[in-house]
This record gives structure tokens, C-alpha cells and sequence, in this order.
């Protein structure tokens, strides 16, 4: 009797098993229970989706390579870029020292040496001493332009110069794209009350 107890129990046993894989097939299709094309009960037949077998070799990502026109020289304002020093300046807006060159120019002072360039970038560096500054404080130590935003207008580049207070690292220089063809680099104060870069009748002050 026990033996006829068990006997039966794992032919029901594959009896279920036989029901519930009958839609399987050769083709690697199985039946999602939510998955269905109708809501309208179990009369209607239930969509089936695929098993694709992934492509190991797909899923290998391709190394990352540099563009060989690519600069090295992060663009932006940098802390580590200043003018070199000099016995004397002129200043090309007001109050402001400015030069534009070379990521490697001579004429700029690099903490840790100059990295290197494209020829798609450019330098720009300036400072408050060492000129006059009309407006400004008279003690040049303690006036503080820092460059706060490096801006694209059309083919043109816009260097902003803002006052920074004591205690503050100073932005004196900035890594920027050379402009496009007919494209002109300017300086700009953030403020009109500032007494870098201003704007004259002739408009802002154009470095390059």
C-alpha cells in the first residue's frame, strides 16, 4: 500500500510537470505569466518571449583611447598659472596686467612647470600689480583680481575677473580654446563697480 501511495504521488507529480512545460519548445521561447496581450482571462492565448543567449564577447567594452588632437592641459581656470615676473608692466585693460599666449610661453609662470598642449588651446594669465590702477586700491597688495569664469560667445572667448577677499587662493590664470577664425579674446569685470577691465567707448577690453 505504501509502495502504490508513493508510485502515485510521482506520477501526478510528472503529470504536473508534463502541463506546465507543454509550451516550451525547440526554439527557446518560455511562457511569461506577466506577460499576456489580453487581460480578458485564460481563454486567450499569452504572448511569449524569447530567450536570446547573451554574446559574451559583445559586452567587452573597447578601451578608452585619447584623441591624438586631444590637449592634455585641462581647460578652464587654473590656480597653478600666473604672469612671470617682470621689472616692469603695462597694463592692457585697467588696472590689469594681461598676456595671452602659449600654454609654454615664456612670459608665464607655472607651479609645477608648464603641462603640455594642443595647438587648440591657449593661455591667458594677468594681475593688479606692478601697474596703475585708477579706482583701485592704492596699496597693490591688496589689490585681489581673480579670474572666476572662462566664457564662449560665438567664435569669441570672455576672461571675468572678479575681487577676491584675503584668505582666498587667487585665480590668475586660465588654459582656454583659441578662438575661431575672426574670434577675439576679451577681459570683463563681473561687476561694474570693479575697477579691472572696464568697458570704454570702444567697448570691452580685447587682449587678443
Amino acid at each position: 500500500m505504501v509502495f502504490q501511495r508513493s508510485w502515485l504521488l510521482v506520477a501526478v507529480a510528472a503529470a504536473s510537470l508534463m502541463s506546465a512545460t507543454s509550451g516550451c519548445g525547440g526554439g527557446g521561447y518560455t511562457t511569461d505569466i506577466y506577460w499576456t496581450d489580453s487581460a480578458s482571462g485564460d481563454s486567450e492565448p499569452k504572448k511569449v518571449r524569447k530567450i536570446e543567449e547573451v554574446d559574451q564577447a559583445a559586452l567587452t567594452a573597447e578601451p578608452l583611447t585619447q584623441s591624438p588632437e586631444a590637449p592634455s592641459a585641462l581647460v578652464g581656470v587654473r590656480h597653478d598659472l600666473m604672469l612671470a615676473p617682470s621689472p616692469s608692466r603695462t597694463a592692457r585693460c585697467s588696472c590689469l596686467a594681461v598676456e595671452v599666449g602659449d600654454v609654454q610661453d615664456k612670459r608665464f609662470q607655472w607651479v609645477a612647470g608648464a603641462p603640455e598642449a594642443g595647438n587648440g588651446v591657449m593661455a591667458v594669465a594677468l594681475s593688479a600689480r606692478g601697474v596703475t590702477c585708477e579706482g583701485g586700491n592704492a596699496d597693490e597688495e591688496k589689490r585681489r583680481p581673480s579670474i572666476s569664469a572662462v566664457d564662449q560667445e560665438g567664435n569669441d572667448i570672455v576672461v571675468e575677473v572678479e575681487e577676491l577677499p584675503e584668505g582666498r587662493p587667487l585665480a590668475s590664470g586660465a588654459v582656454i580654446p583659441r578662438p575661431a577664425g575672426g574670434g577675439a579674446i576679451y577681459v570683463k569685470a563681473r561687476k561694474s563697480t570693479l575697477p579691472y577691465a572696464r568697458a570704454t567707448a570702444a567697448g570691452r577690453c580685447k587682449v587678443f
